[in-house]
Order: C-alpha cells, then sequence, then structure tokens
C-alpha cells in the first residue's frame, strides 16, 4: 500500500496514537508533502498487551539490513508499584505512563542506547522483530524518522 494515511488508518494507528497522548496530525500531517509514502516498506502494526501500547511500522525481514524497525509506545502507570504509600498510588493513577520512541536497527549505529534481543514470539513485539537482536535508540523526538526534514 503506497498511501502512508491509508496504511495508519488500517493499522488503527490515529486511535492508538491518541491513546498514548502523541497528536497524530502533528505527526504525519507532513506526509502529503512527499510524492512518495516513505514508509512504503513499512509495515504498520499496533499491539496492546498488559501494560504497553505500542505502534510499530517495521520492514519485512528480508530489508531489515536496510530499513530501520521505529515503535513508539506508552508503558501504562501502574499503581500497584506504589501500593505501600497511598499518596504515591494516587499519582501514579492520575498519570497516564511514560511514551517512548525507539528507533531499532540491526545494524549497530554510532550511537545507541541499548540492545535489545527479541524473543521468538510474545504478545508486545511485532512477528518479524522475532529472534533478532536489535540496537535501539531511544529518541526524545516523537516525529517520525522518515518524516523529518
Amino acid at each position: 500500500m503506497n498511501n502512508l494515511i491509508e496504511q495508519l488508518e488500517k493499522a488503527g494507528a490515529p486511535e492508538a496514537f491518541a491513546a498514548i497522548g502523541l497528536d497524530y496530525d502533528t505527526l504525519f500531517g507532513s506526509s502529503e508533502a512527499f510524492d512518495q509514502n516513505p514508509y512504503r516498506s513499512h509495515q504498520w502494526i499496533v499491539k496492546e498487551h498488559g501494560e504497553f501500547l505500542v505502534v510499530n511500522a517495521i520492514p519485512p525481514a528480508e530489508l531489515q539490513d536496510q530499513l530501520f524497525w521505529e515503535e513508539w509506545y506508552l508503558q501504562k502507570a501502574d499503581a500497584s508499584r506504589n501500593a505501600d504509600d497511598p499518596g504515591k498510588a494516587e499519582a501514579s493513577r492520575s498519570a497516564d505512563g511514560e511514551i517512548h520512541h525507539h528507533i531499532l536497527t540491526l545494524w549497530r549505529p554510532q550511537t545507541y542506547h541499548e540492545i535489545f534481543t527479541a524473543p521468538e514470539t510474545d504478545a508486545v513485539h511485532p512477528e518479524p522483530s522475532f529472534g533478532q537482536t536489535w540496537y535501539v535508540i531511544e529518541d526524545p523526538d516523537m516525529t517520525p524518522w522518515l518524516l523529518r526534514r
């Protein structure tokens, strides 16, 4: 599918980005300025499991040595972590949690923040990532990497 907006809508990404706390129009409004969809080789997958809500843009296995995997996720606040301190538990319940944006590659970039070995299967990560070792860049800029100018 060459149209980015169609890809995102089909995956349920607009609703997921809103639930994460990110403005979909701010993130993807610039996508119409591109002649070609820069994410045309990526698959958009939304996963929700336990305390995680994740939007993934991941290339197929045969392109992972050339293209990166990008993920945005919310690690929801867990009130039970602070059950021994009612004041802290109340504060955690009122906060949505931590929002992250990762760029993941199979090749070693000049700068990275961690190395992640994806399990052979689980409910949080997209299937094309399974069994691979990824270099993770924690990106404080939530703008999609391929939409930056």
